[in-house]
């Protein structure tokens, strides 16, 4: 014999929503009344793809901070880059180069000497975010180490390379009128060139 089972529906109060398998039917006691709107999901205002240029400065941090709370903690990713801006001639390989080097040999001595300190700064540097990334909870991290002529530069090209960055950061330090100077070409360099929106955080004390 088979069995038979018999499922009795409870009668909802006047005005009340019946819900059937996760959908809600509303009583014809409502009919005069407006339709509800269907809720529209809210667009997350948090960013997936966030690119920071970092140096030792105080400002570079507080520019990898708000990146870290700008990004979706789930999906977001962080892509920290710091360029060693090496003194080079601009045309190593031409003979003339070749001659000064033999003419003004301490020419030399200061390109040497500036790799050497841009080399042990980007060590620090990563020393550093490498231990900043343990201490927030995103972990969707990349650091990058670049060598360039020109920070700046480096900075659009990676952004570029890198592909659908939403929003490059970059920290801006010192206090010196000169340095301010090149702060401001810079920064017009990068909103100019960058392939996305440009943020600089300014140090308190400019």
């Amino acid at each position: 014999m088979a069995e038979t089972t018999t499922t009795t529906m409870p009668t909802p109060a006047d005005n009340a929503p019946l819900v059937l398998k996760n959908k809600t039917v509303f009583n014809l006691a409502q009919r005069d009344g407006p339709a509800p709107s269907p809720a529209i999901p809210r667009k997350s205002s948090l960013l997936t793809k966030v690119m920071v240029g970092v140096d030792d400065s105080e400002s570079s941090e507080r520019a990898f901070r708000k990146a870290v709370r700008l990004v979706d903690g789930n999906a977001g990713e962080v892509y920290v880059v710091h360029v060693a801006e090496l003194v080079t001639h601009p045309m190593e390989d031409h003979p003339a180069t070749a001659l000064a080097s033999i003419v003004n040999p301490l020419e030399d001595r200061l390109e040497y000497v500036n790799a050497l300190e841009q080399r042990e700064k980007a060590r620090r540097v990563q020393a550093k975010y490498e231990k900043l990334f343990d201490e927030v909870s995103q972990d969707r991290f990349t650091y990058i180490s670049v060598e360039a002529p020109s920070a700046k530069e480096a900075l659009c090209a990676k952004a570029k390379e890198i592909g659908d960055i939403e929003l490059l950061i970059i920290g801006a330090s010192s206090s010196s009128v000169i340095t301010r100077l090149v702060l401001g070409s810079t920064a017009e360099y990068t909103v100019n060139n960058a392939p996305c929106n440009v943020l600089v955080m300014k140090d308190k004390r400019l």
